[in-house]
């Protein structure tokens, strides 16, 4: 492969991760935002541990059927599809404060965020190629890192002062990113 070439790889992988890091400084911090809601507005332990597990359930159910279509229909709708998802979940709470919306929210962020990483790791094996594949899959990891660290502690911060709606509000922000540049995107994997 070229040099050049390679060096597009390079930059369209970053990007990518780029994209994945907004969207998953949503997921995590709304995990700690919507736990915290909910058992600030009296909800019980175990009605919180529901909640966090919703963001698992549609993932369990869907994750192959959705490989599937990425598979037939490439990357980029399926990924920007996740992110206006990430991005509806963020907003439900800020715009419908109270328990049966972050239950809904939490659902539609888990299967959102799993519809948009299932395509990232897609996207990030045909962008590494089969000798780099290892490397852009630890990348992507470190990009994930460094999300799961942002996301509690940026939520937790704006939750400390000024309260639950602003969160949310603010990662609402985060999956901009990902959809204008998905939606002005002319590739596809």
């Amino acid at each position: 492969m070229s040099r050049g070439r390679r060096g597009g790889r390079h930059r369209t992988l970053f990007a990518l991760i780029a994209l994945g890091i907004a969207n998953h400084i949503v997921l995590t911090g709304t995990r700690v935002a919507v736990t915290l809601d909910a058992l600030a507005g009296g909800a019980t332990a175990a009605t919180a541990g529901v909640l966090i597990a919703l963001y698992a359930f549609l993932p369990m159910l869907l994750a192959v059927p959705v490989g599937r279509v990425i598979d037939r229909i490439g990357v980029r709708r399926p990924m920007l599809v996740g992110s206006i998802g990430v991005a509806a979940g963020a907003a439900l709470p800020a715009l419908w404060p109270g328990l049966p919306t972050l239950y809904v929210a939490a659902t539609l962020l888990g299967a959102s965020f799993m519809i948009f990483q299932v395509a990232t790791q897609y996207a990030t094996g045909e962008l590494s190629g089969p000798d780099a594949r290892a490397e852009g899959y630890s990348l992507l990891a470190l990009g994930y890192s460094l999300s799961s660290f942002a996301g509690p502690l940026i939520t937790g911060f704006v939750i400390d002062h000024w309260g639950y709606r602003s969160a949310y509000a603010l990662l609402v922000v985060f999956p901009l990113l990902p959809i204008v540049a998905l939606a002005a995107a002319r590739w596809g994997c």
